[in-house]
C-alpha cells in the first residue's frame, strides 16, 4: 500500500524517466538518477508497479488507461516544446535512408514483446510514407543470423547461463519459445526483410575530401558506457560493438562533409534501441562536422519526434511508445542478473550446489521471475538476503514437483493393483468355471 504523496511521487518519477527518455537528453536523465538516490525503498518501487499497472489497465480499466495516456501526452508535449533544438526537427524525410540495428529487426520478428513489434511497425510505416527507404548493414543482418543459430543451440543443448545470456535467450526463456520455434522465425527473417523492402547494404564509398570518424573514441566511449553499466564485455559483445562502430561510420560517411541542419537534408539516420550507442554516436569528439540532427537515434526518440512534428501521420505511436517504456520497465537489468550470479559464485565456493538446482538457476524462466518480483528490477533493492530467499524457493518449487511426481506414481499404483486385482479374480473365476464344466463332462461320458 502506498499514501497518496508516496503515489505522486512516483508517478512524477515514473514521468520524468519516460520523458528523459523521450527527449534523448542524457542530462535530464543524470538529473533524475541523482533525484532517486534521495529516495525511500517503497518510493522506488513505484515505476515497476505502475509500469504493471499501466499494461494491466489497457485492457481491463479503460477510463484509467485513458487518463495516464493523457498524462504521458501532456507532459512530452510540454518537454518537446522547449527541448533544445527542437526547431531542427523539420522537413519530409524523402529520401532519407534509415538504417536498423539488429533489434529492430527482432522487434519485427515479434521477439521482443508485443508492444516493441507494434511500436517498430508503426514508426516503419511512418517512415515509409514519409520517403524514408530502409536498410541493414551486412555487419547487422549477419549479426541476427548468428544470434538466432547461437539462441537455437543454446536452448537445444541447455548449456548455458542466463546472466551471459543474449537478449533473444533471454526473451525465448523468459516466453518459453523453444528452439523449433526460433528456427521457423529464422526462416521468415528474409520474407520480413522484404515485406518491409529492408535491403542488406555494404560498407559506402567515402566521399571525395572526408575524414572518417575517430572510430578509436567510439570504442572508448561506448566501453566506458556499458563498464558504468556492470555490462559483460564478452567475445559476443566486442564483436556487436564493432558492429556498432563500423555502421556509425557508414552513416556518418553516408551524409559526407555536409552537416545535417534538419530532418529533410539529414541523408541517413541509424535506428537502435540501444541508448549507449545513441549517446556515445553524439560526442562531438568523433568528427570535425557538427551534425544537429543525431546520426543515430532510438527508436523511441524518433517515434515521439515523428509525432510531434508531424502530427497527421498517426496518433498511435505515441501510445506505442508507452507501452514500450513500460515493458522496458519491467525487463530485468542485465545489473541485477550478474549481481545473483556472482553470489551463487561465493555461495558455491563454501556449499556445492546440486547439479539439479543450478541447472534451474542457469536456464530456467523461474529465477527471472523471482528477481522481477523481489528488487522491482531495482538494482538498489537488491539486498543480502536475495539470493538465499530465491535459492529456497527454487528448493521448495524443487520439492513440489517431486511430490506431485510421487503423488501421480502412488496414483498409478493404486490403478495398477487395482487393475491386477481384477485380472486376477477374473482368471481364478474363468478357471474354476472351465474345471466345473470339465467334471461334468467327465461325469457323463
Amino acid at each position: 500500500d502506498y499514501a497518496i504523496d508516496e503515489m505522486q511521487d512516483g508517478i512524477i518519477k515514473f514521468i520524468d524517466k519516460h520523458d528523459g527518455d523521450l527527449l534523448f537528453e542524457e542530462e535530464k536523465l543524470i538529473q533524475i538518477k541523482k533525484k532517486q538516490t534521495a529516495k525511500e525503498a517503497n518510493i522506488k518501487k513505484l515505476p515497476f508497479v505502475l509500469s504493471k499497472f499501466i499494461i494491466w489497465s489497457k485492457d481491463n480499466a479503460h477510463d484509467s488507461y485513458a487518463l495516464v495516456k493523457n498524462i504521458a501526452k501532456g507532459y512530452a508535449l510540454s518537454s518537446l516544446i522547449s527541448m533544445r533544438g527542437i526547431e531542427n526537427y523539420i522537413g519530409k524525410m524523402n529520401g532519407v535512408i534509415i538504417a536498423l540495428d539488429a533489434p529492430i529487426i527482432f522487434n519485427l520478428l515479434g521477439l521482443n514483446e508485443k508492444a516493441n513489434y507494434e511500436m517498430s511497425s508503426e514508426l516503419l510505416d511512418i517512415l515509409k510514407k514519409q520517403g524514408c527507404s530502409f536498410v541493414i548493414f551486412r555487419q547487422h543482418y549477419q549479426e541476427v543470423i548468428q544470434t538466432f543459430n547461437s539462441t537455437i543451440h543454446l536452448l537445444y543443448t541447455k548449456n548455458y547461463s542466463l546472466d551471459k545470456a543474449s537478449r533473444l535467450l533471454k526473451y525465448a526463456v523468459r516466453n518459453k519459445i523453444s528452439s523449433s520455434v526460433l528456427k521457423t522465425k529464422l526462416a521468415l527473417l528474409d520474407s520480413i526483410l522484404e515485406k518491409w523492402g529492408i535491403t542488406i547494404c555494404d560498407a559506402p564509398l567515402s566521399p571525395n575530401k572526408y575524414t572518417e570518424i575517430d572510430n578509436g573514441k567510439l570504442n572508448e566511449l561506448l566501453l566506458h558506457r556499458y563498464q558504468e553499466n556492470c555490462v559483460d564485455i564478452d567475445e559476443n559483445r566486442r564483436k556487436t560493438i564493432d558492429n556498432d562502430i563500423d555502421a556509425i561510420s557508414y552513416i556518418y560517411r553516408i551524409r559526407g562533409n555536409n552537416p545535417a541542419s534538419n530532418l529533410k537534408n539529414c541523408s541517413a539516420i541509424l535506428v537502435t534501441n540501444n541508448i549507449a550507442l545513441a549517446y556515445a554516436s553524439k560526442h562531438p569528439a568523433l568528427s570535425s562536422i557538427s551534425h544537429s540532427i543525431p546520426v543515430c537515434m532510438t527508436d523511441v526518440f524518433l517515434s515521439t519526434i515523428l509525432w510531434f512534428c508531424f502530427p497527421d501521420s498517426s496518433d498511435d505511436i505515441n501510445e506505442k511508445v508507452l507501452l514500450s517504456e513500460c515493458y522496458k520497465n519491467l525487463t530485468l537489468s542485465d545489473d541485477i542478473l550478474h549481481k545473483f550470479y556472482a553470489e551463487i559464485k561465493e555461495i558455491e565456493k563454501i556449499t556445492p550446489i546440486s547439479e539439479e538446482i543450478m541447472l534451474n538457476i542457469n536456464t530456467s524462466q523461474m529465477v527471472q521471475k523471482l528477481l522481477e518480483e523481489k528488487t522491482f528490477n531495482d538494482s538498489s533493492l537488491y539486498t543480502d538476503q536475495t539470493t538465499a530467499e530465491i535459492l529456497h524457493e527454487i528448493e521448495i518449487n524443487k520439492n513440489k514437483k517431486i511430490n506431485t511426481l510421487s503423488g501421480t506414481l502412488d496414483s498409478h499404483d493404486a490403478k495398477f493393483l487395482f487393475i491386477a486385482k481384477f485380472v486376477a479374480g477374473v482368471i481364478i473365476f474363468a478357471v474354476w468355471f472351465g474345471l466345473v464344466v470339465l467334471f461334468y463332462i467327465l461325469k457323463y461320458i
